[in-house]
Order: structure tokens, then sequence, then C-alpha cells
């Protein structure tokens, strides 16, 4: 219970209050009485318990420091061969959205191939990144993240923060051939400029950087404000996996992310950017008035944490990325 309070945004009410203190008490009490009372009234040597005590916890710790996944891999699993608790987990480190287990050795050939129909890109951009090495310098307060080129006329740029980092691979593969030289450069704080200042002012910067940038190019992309949930999702699915709680209090009411995000809708509202072509991922996250961070079908997470997609979410959202591609290079063709 613990675990799950400080590790999640579950919240715990008086009843869960006084079951904690009673069962404490009442564990204290048993203890008290049946172990420590008959250690003290026997003639053992305490010094040899207290060290085989230490002996056990440092073996435990080690073991557990050893495999973080020990945990939930001594407990029932669904499947032996896709303990979903880990696999889970273990995406949440890939920052790319990268999802190893998107596989049919993890997820069997049914679940795989039923997935593939849902998503036909997904075998196509959930890969670990290929990149050539870099032939520019990146912007100063930026990091080169990719370089890939091709035989098409386009030279394009990738340049935002995490979530740019999160689509890259998808507006690689919509491009097809269609660019001789594609880019990735990120920068955490690219959006703050517009998100965290509440005056005109940086709101303006912004608007003249893209009037810099019209200059040389055809088309700039630019995507709608993220949704951000309270739970994160693969981490939350992640323990949810071995108990009967449900998933359906994750989602999130379109309604509320529209109230959550209404400073940021304003602000980039006033933005003026006659190339600037804009991806609605939210629409294709959020319909019927509910946004769904995870497959219900499949029972797998779009998101990697509170606000970023994984693979699996770029690939929901890829046919709308591709469409609005493809839209784009017809004008300027």
């Amino acid at each position: 219970m613990f675990i799950r309070y400080f590790s999640s945004s579950t919240k715990f009410d008086l009843k869960d209050g006084l079951f904690v203190l009673s069962t404490s008490y009442l564990t204290a009490s048993f203890i008290n009485q049946y172990v420590e009372k008959p250690i003290l009234e026997c003639k053992i040597n305490l010094n040899i318990i207290f060290l085989a005590t230490l002996i056990c916890q440092a073996c435990l710790f080690g073991l557990v420091y050893y495999n973080p996944h020990l945990p939930g891999i001594v407990q029932n699993s669904t499947s032996p061969q896709f303990d979903k608790a880990a696999y889970f987990i273990e995406s949440t480190k890939q920052t790319s959205g990268y999802v190893p287990y998107l596989i049919p050795k993890y997820l069997g050939n049914n679940t795989y191939n039923r997935l593939v129909e849902k998503y036909p890109s997904i075998p196509y951009i959930n890969n670990p990144r290929k990149c050539l090495k870099q032939s520019i310098e990146p912007p100063k307060y930026g990091r080169y993240l990719c370089e890939n080129r091709k035989n098409g006329t386009l030279n394009v740029l990738v340049l935002g923060n995490s979530f740019a980092h999160a689509h890259y691979n998808a507006i690689e593969h919509a491009l097809s051939q269609n660019y001789s030289v594609i880019r990735l450069f990120s920068a955490n704080d690219f959006n703050h400029a517009i998100t965290n200042n509440e005056t005109d002012a940086c709101v303006n910067a912004s608007n003249r950087a893209l009037a810099e940038f019209s200059k040389y190019t055809k088309v700039i992309f630019l995507n709608d404000e993220e949704i951000t949930f309270t739970y994160h999702i693969s981490y939350e699915m992640a323990k949810r996996s071995r108990t009967k709680i449900g998933l359906n209090d994750m989602k999130k009411l379109e309604k509320k992310h529209q109230e959550d995000q209404k400073f940021l809708r304003q602000r980039l509202a006033l933005i003026k950017c006659e190339k600037c072509v804009w991806f609605n991922w939210n629409k294709i996250i959020c319909n019927d008035g509910i946004c769904k961070p995870y497959d219900e079908e499949l029972e797998l997470p779009l998101y990697r944490n509170k606000d970023h997609v994984n693979r699996l979410g770029v690939a929901k959202v890829y046919p709308h990325t591709k469409e609005v591609i493809d839209k784009a290079l017809e004008k300027i063709h």
C-alpha cells in the first residue's frame, strides 16, 4: 500500500488509513508476543541472530540490485514467456519511445499478428534507431540525435523537444524516399518560451523565429498540445498486470484535458505562420470524449509515462501523420 501511495497518484481514504494502523498494531503485537519475548527469555546469543539477519538482508538487497525485476519474477506470472510487468517497466527507460517487447517472441504470433493488423506501421517505426554520422554541428542549445539520407530532394529538419524525439521515426517513415537528408535536433526547453510566459513577448519572438525559418523552407510542421495523464502509464499498467484492478480510471475526459491545457491552447492560437501545418494527434488519442492511454483490446500501453507516447502510441496516430505530410508534399511539389 505504501508503494502504491508513493509511486502513483492513487488516493487513499480514511478507512484505508485505519486499516493500515490496525493491521500494523496487530502485527506488532503478534511479533512481540510470539517472536521477540521467546527470544529474549531464551539463552540464544542475540549477536548471532543479529549477524545472521544482516547477512540475509545483504544477500536479499544484493539480488534485487543485480536484478530489479526479481520481486516481480517470484510472483505468479500470467505468461512464462511474456512478463508484462517486467517489460512494461523496462520500456520506460527508452526515451525515444522504442518498445522492445512488440515482437512475436514475447507477444506470441496471434497477438503480434493482431497488433500489425491494427497498426501496420509498427514493424517499420518500432526499431532501434540507426543514424549516420552527423555532418553539421547542432544548434548551440540543442543536441544532435539523428541524421539520415535518401535519394529524394527535400532537406528536412526535425527540431523540438522530447516529443520530436518520440515521433521522429514515424516522420522519417512517412516521408519515404522524398528527402535527401533528414536531421533531428532536440532541446528539452524548446517550447518553454510559449508555455511558461504569460506575456505576448515570447509569442511574438516565436512568430519572428518562424517567419525567419519560412525564408528557407517550404513547409513547417507543428503539433498540438500534449495530453498529460494522471498516471505514469507503462509503470502503472505494469503494477496492475498482476492484479484485478481495472484500467478505466487511467483514461482522461477530453473536456478535462482541454481545461488543463486551456492556457497553452490560447498561446498556440496566437502563432502566425503561413507555411506551418499542424499535426492534430490529440483527435486520434481522444475520441468519443475520452482520451485513452492504452490499447483496450490488446491491453498494451500507448504512453511511456504521463505525457510521452511510446512507439505504439506513435503507430496509433501514424495514419494522421502520414496524411498531413502527404498533403503538404502535394502542395510543394
